[in-house]
This record gives C-alpha cells, sequence and structure tokens, in this order.
C-alpha cells in the first residue's frame, strides 16, 4: 500500500559535519553544510549531482570526488580574492589547474570566474565611471575606488555613509550578492520620507529589522504550521518555503513561498523494491 513517509533533512544543518559527512548524508556542502544547494545562488555549491574533474577515476568516491573539487575550489578562490582592487596582479595569478584568475570589472575585484557577479576579463584596461565635475567643468573619467567597503570593523552606518552595501557586513555592491538581503543607498525602506531619519538611519534600520525577522523566522526550520504561525516586526507571519523545508522572511531565490500547510511530496521508489511511497518535500 502506499504509505506517508517523512524525509528528514534535519542533520544537514549540523556545524559539525566535515564535508565528506555532509555528502555522504545527500546534502550540499558550500563550506558548511546545508540540506540542498537551491538554497544558495551567489556562492559555490557541491552535491551529489556535482560534475568534478575526478568523475570515472575507479579508485575515488563520488565523496571523494566533491569533496576534493570543494576543497581545490576554496584554495582557488582565496588565492585569487588575495588580488582584489589590482587588475594586473589578478590575471597574472594562476589557479590549481594552471588557468588564471579573473578580473570583474564592474566591481572591482578578482574572482575564480564571473558567475553572478557580471562579465569577467583576464585582460586588464582603465576602468572607471564618467562623472560630471563638480565645477561644472567637462565630463571626466574617474577610477572606481571600493577598497574601503571591504574592511571588517565598518558598522552598517558607516558602510552607507561610505556609498558601500550592507548585508550583515559590509562589501562594494549589492550586485555582488544574490541570495541574501543586501542594503544600500538604493533601497527603498519603510522610514523614507520621514523628515528626522537620514537615508543612512533608514538603510541601517531596515537592515537590523531584517536581521531580526530572519532570526525569528529561521529557528521554525522543519516545522509549516510554526512558521506561518510566527509573526515578524512588521505583524505580517513568517512564510514555509515547501520546497527546501524551510521557514523564512520572504521566498526570494529558494522557491515559492507560503503561509497555509498541507501534505506534500513526490512519488517515489521503495529502495527495497517493495511498492512506491509517499514522501513528503
Amino acid at each position: 500500500p502506499t504509505v506517508f513517509q517523512p524525509i528528514d533533512k534535519d542533520n544537514c544543518w549540523s556545524t559539525e559535519l566535515t564535508c565528506e559527512d555532509c555528502i555522504a548524508d545527500d546534502c550540499a556542502w558550500t563550506g558548511s553544510c546545508l540540506p540542498s544547494c537551491d538554497m544558495i545562488a551567489d556562492i559555490a555549491c557541491f552535491d551529489n549531482m556535482t560534475r568534478t574533474r575526478f568523475d570515472g577515476y575507479p579508485l575515488v568516491s563520488k565523496v571523494e570526488a566533491v569533496c576534493s573539487e570543494a576543497s581545490i575550489n576554496a584554495l582557488d578562490s582565496k588565492t585569487c580574492s588575495q588580488m582584489k582592487g589590482d587588475c594586473s596582479a589578478c590575471v597574472g595569478t594562476t589557479k590549481i589547474d594552471g588557468s588564471s584568475c579573473v578580473w570583474i570589472e564592474n566591481v572591482g575585484i578578482c574572482s575564480i570566474d564571473g558567475g553572478m557577479l557580471g562579465p569577467a576579463t583576464t585582460s586588464c584596461g582603465d576602468s572607471g565611471v564618467l562623472v560630471e565635475n563638480p565645477t561644472n567643468g567637462p565630463t571626466v573619467f574617474q577610477p572606481i575606488d571600493k577598497d574601503n567597503c571591504w574592511s571588517t570593523e565598518l558598522t552598517c552606518e558607516d558602510c552607507i555613509a561610505d556609498d558601500c552595501a550592507w548585508t550583515g557586513s559590509c562589501l562594494p555592491s549589492c550586485d555582488m550578492i544574490a541570495d541574501i538581503a543586501c542594503f544600500d543607498n538604493m533601497t527603498r525602506t519603510r522610514f523614507d520620507g520621514y523628515p528626522l531619519v537620514s537615508k543612512v538611519e533608514a538603510v541601517c534600520s531596515e537592515a537590523s529589522i531584517n536581521a531580526l525577522d530572519s532570526k525569528t523566522c529561521s529557528q521554525m526550520k522543519g516545522d509549516c504550521s510554526a512558521c506561518v504561525g510566527t509573526t515578524k516586526i512588521d505583524g505580517s507571519s513568517c512564510v514555509w518555503i515547501e520546497n527546501v523545508g524551510i521557514c523564512s522572511i520572504d521566498g526570494g531565490m529558494l522557491g515559492p513561498a507560503t503561509t497555509s500547510c498541507g501534505d506534500s511530496g513526490v512519488l517515489v521508489e521503495n529502495p527495497t523494491n517493495g511498492p512506491t511511497v509517499f514522501q513528503p518535500i
């Protein structure tokens, strides 16, 4: 007969798991373990579906192949990222496979690939923005210098005042991040239009509320009813993201979000060749 069989992915959130433990448990690895690569978009993620340079080696298991690929990616990322702010040094730096790091001009950083950050290049040239001369003279070419945005000592207020972006730490641009909330001087907030609230105060207040709401909702993971019964600071409820089984402040890139709960799942084959069973997602 058809039976209802729950999937337990709570183990994937353990901070004690190594890459090998994580992949062996059919979870995903980004430097820490999580249930699915569908939950992350702008950093490298590895799971049992990842194609690696070690696939086909008869003495290398899939777990070993995936975690070796993840280790190489982490080493290459560290090597390339140290070249931030210097295109020539960046493209002159080689990765483990002998290819060079790439320069992402629109955000002025060195990376292992362009990815979601923008077009990548292995050649250097002038980069900057055309700005109006403040003395009403001709338009001039002014290089972009955003090194200050990488400081780990900046508060949200310092970061936004320096025309950087805030995600809980400071970075040059929200264009560099996709799957977590990012705030900058272009962010619309619930405080816009308040005459006594500066733009910096409005943005950082919005960021603080978002962080508190995120913490509140994320604690309800694994329980749809508890999730949608939990309210955020503005009085609206947290939302349940059914395809990954987590509670969030909104769906975003993680998938469709709902404020109502019900049985859902997929039909899967019983691993013991028994009848098809209903297994919730």
